[in-house]
């Protein structure tokens, strides 16, 4: 998983910060056998910094928003409730199936971080 944040601009919600699209992370997750698979259940990764931020990656094995649909979302540690951060990320999992076919998926979005008690999705803010 890479994360990146773009080129400032002014907003409602604070001020928010400028970095260079360098920095990346690796997250695993363990054991799958043993993650909780029901709906709406995920797991968090450790913090990682990157882009001057600190994040964790969500992972929903049984489905956050359809069931039978694993789910990934990166989020973002807001310091306070004032900031935000606009970042442009790409999510990579890598398939390491011991048999049968492997997969490798990519996904590539941006949008604003906000802090959770701000978050509108309709206003294309989001928490995570």
């Amino acid at each position: 998983q890479g994360v990146g944040v773009r080129e400032s601009r002014p907003s409602s919600i604070g001020e928010l910060k400028s970095y260079p699209l360098t920095d990346t992370f690796n997250v695993t997750f363990s054991n799958y056998l043993a993650l909780d698979k029901r709906p709406k259940v995920g797991t968090e990764s450790e913090v990682k910094q990157a882009a001057g931020e600190n994040w964790k990656v969500v992972f929903y094995p049984g489905g956050n928003k359809r069931q039978g649909r694993a789910g990934f979302y990166l989020k973002w540690l807001a310091p306070d409730p004032d900031t935000s951060c606009d970042a442009t990320f790409e999510i990579r999992l890598i398939g390491k199936q011991r048999e049968g076919p492997k997969f490798d998926l990519a996904f590539a979005s941006g949008m604003r971080f906000v802090h959770p008690s701000r978050k509108a999705l309709t206003d294309g803010r989001a928490s995570d």
